[in-house]
C-alpha cells in the first residue's frame, strides 16, 4: 500500500479461516533470519484485518480503511501481533489514528 506497508486479499476466506494463516505468517517472517549486507536481520510484523462482505453494505475501499485502523491499532498496542477490526472494541475504533 505504500512505505512498509502491504495489501494482502485472502480470497474467498473469511476472517475464522484468515486467522491460522495469517499467524502462520506472522511466526515465520518472526523465526525467519533476513541477511542484508551480511548481516542478520529479525523482523516482526503487525497486521490490521477486516473482511470485505457486500451484505454489510460496505465497499471495498472501506474494507480497507478498516484494516488501516485495525492495523494501526496493532501499532500502537505493542507491534507483533494481528487485529481483526470486527473485534475491536467500540471504543477502541474511535481512538485509533488514521492517515489521511
Amino acid at each position: 500500500m505504500g512505505g512498509e506497508e502491504f495489501l494482502i486479499v485472502l480470497n474467498s476466506t473469511n476472517i475464522e479461516n484468515a486467522k491460522p494463516k495469517l499467524e502462520s505468517i506472522k511466526e515465520k517472517i518472526k523465526k525467519h533470519n533476513f541477511n542484508w549486507n551480511d548481516n542478520q536481520i529479525k523482523l516482526t510484523v503487525s497486521f490490521g484485518v477486516s473482511e470485505f462482505d457486500p451484505s454489510r453494505g460496505i465497499d471495498f475501499e472501506s474494507t480497507i480503511e478498516e484494516a488501516d485502523k485495525a492495523l494501526y491499532h496493532s501499532k500502537e498496542n505493542g507491534r507483533d501481533q494481528i487485529t481483526y477490526f470486527n473485534e475491536m472494541k467500540l471504543g477502541m475504533k474511535d481512538s485509533v489514528k488514521t492517515r489521511k
